[in-house]
């Protein structure tokens, strides 16, 4: 799962360690009381590409008007090494007495994703996926708990792109993306595209939209690429990208354009 920098950091710690804090992440204090309840995945399966949609059901069950913040945790397979819950995503509602709001979450592919130094880039693991949702990221406090499963991944496929180190305005040059193999998932819809510095041109040179990718197979295009004639001599940015669903892998490599 992706770490971003911020104060759940803390928890994951914690909870690494079987460290119970004073107070957990997302503890609050209130004048009502809440329940949750008619916990909801919208998929049993996936192949680590489509988002995972979890709905919950949080009621007021006390005497006074009050606000509630209710937090999704996602747990990763042990083998990735990974905290065994880290936030995922968080709705406030306010509620009077007796009333009941269904609150929703997404669960993108890069949440479902964990950095690999080994490959320089994000992986997935195939296994068995945990959601918990409540109010805090104490296991006390998150009393709906379900799951969904991926058999199959993409794992630690990358995207790569080669260009000249040097290129000169208005003359195209050769520029190659390709997604490199791994997983054992068959990747379908897959795109792969180039974003350049406004004023930049590039064409293919073949297709760049592939109906099906099997496991071990790496597809690759060339782009022909053109600075603009105005350009200045300066270092840019050519950003390639590979996409299919909601996954994605990007990279860049530095050229220098020089007249």
């Amino acid at each position: 799962m992706q770490y971003s920098e911020g104060v759940d950091v803390g928890y994951r710690w914690y909870d690494t360690k079987s460290i119970a804090p004073l107070y957990p992440f997302g503890f609050g204090l209130s004048y009502t009381r809440f329940a949750f309840s008619q916990l909801s995945v919208s998929r049993q399966v996936t192949d680590g590409t489509q988002d995972v949609r979890v709905s919950a059901v949080v009621t007021n069950t006390g005497h006074r008007t009050g606000s509630e913040v209710a937090q999704l945790y996602l747990g990763d397979p042990a083998g990735t090494g990974e905290p065994p819950r880290q936030l995922a995503g968080f709705r406030r509602v306010s509620l009077a007495p007796g009333a009941s709001a269904r609150v929703s979450f997404v669960l993108t592919p890069q949440q479902e994703s964990w950095w690999d130094d080994a490959a320089n880039g994000w992986t997935q693991t195939a296994g068995q996926y945990q959601v918990f949702v409540g109010d805090s990221s104490a296991l006390a406090d998150l009393p709906l708990r379900g799951s969904f499963s991926m058999p199959a991944t993409a794992g630690a496929r990358q995207v790569t792109v080669s260009a000249p180190s040097a290129m000169k305005p208005g003359q195209a040059a050769a520029v190659r993306v390709t997604l490199t193999a791994a997983g054992n998932a068959t990747l379908h819809g897959v795109r792969l595209a180039l974003q350049l510095p406004q004023g930049w041109r590039a064409v293919s040179a073949g297709p760049a939209v592939f109906g099906s990718v099997a496991p071990g197979q790496a597809p690759s295009v060339t782009f022909m690429v053109t600075p603009p004639d105005y350009a200045p001599n300066a270092t840019a940015v050519v950003h390639a990208t590979a996409t299919t669903g909601g996954w994605l892998r990007e990279a860049g490599v530095n050229v220098t354009v020089s007249g």
